[in-house]
């Protein structure tokens, strides 16, 4: 029988990986919206400098709009797989505190247990779903980054 300070112990123990647990849940909500303001920031300048060059064309060169959209592609490329490496280690870290939170319930839980995370279950999981947009914004990001000279061609002339 566990005594009063081993319960408080695991009590306390269950308590912070639950907190981590959300802390981790509340990190990938941030990223989320920060990675969205991003592209919805770099999607405005760029639009906004090719449309002024648009009504202004001796103001903003096509020179001008290239080196913007280049910049704001890689900037893009940069932010997602910044983004892409901080989920991954968080899956990890996320892994590591449900194994914690298995064993401990498993020991001293009782009547209440958990299984251990599948992978199987993967496609259920955000971090599954906001990774491989990361990867679609790479792929596009640097498929932009790589035909520039073209798509400021196909547009601006």
């Amino acid at each position: 029988m566990p005594s009063e300070l081993t319960k408080e112990l695991v009590i306390e123990r269950y308590k912070f990986i639950q907190q981590k647990q959300m802390h981790l849940d509340t990190a990938l909500h941030a990223n989320i919206t920060l990675l969205v303001k991003v592209l919805i920031g770099l999607f405005s300048v760029v639009f906004a400098i090719a449309t002024y060059h648009l009504k202004e064309p001796e103001l903003v060169t096509q020179e001008t709009v290239l080196l913007l959209l280049e910049g704001a592609s890689l900037l893009m490329l940069f932010v997602s797989v910044f983004f892409f490496l901080i989920t991954i280690s968080n899956i990890f870290s996320w892994l590591g505190y449900r194994k914690d939170e298995v064993e401990l319930l498993n020991d001293f839980g009782g009547d209440l247990q958990r299984q251990k995370p599948k992978l199987s279950n993967f496609l259920a999981w955000q971090e599954t779903w906001f990774c491989i947009s990361l990867v679609l914004f790479m792929l596009g990001s640097y498929t932009v980054w790589q035909q520039a000279t073209e798509i400021v061609v196909l547009f601006l002339d």
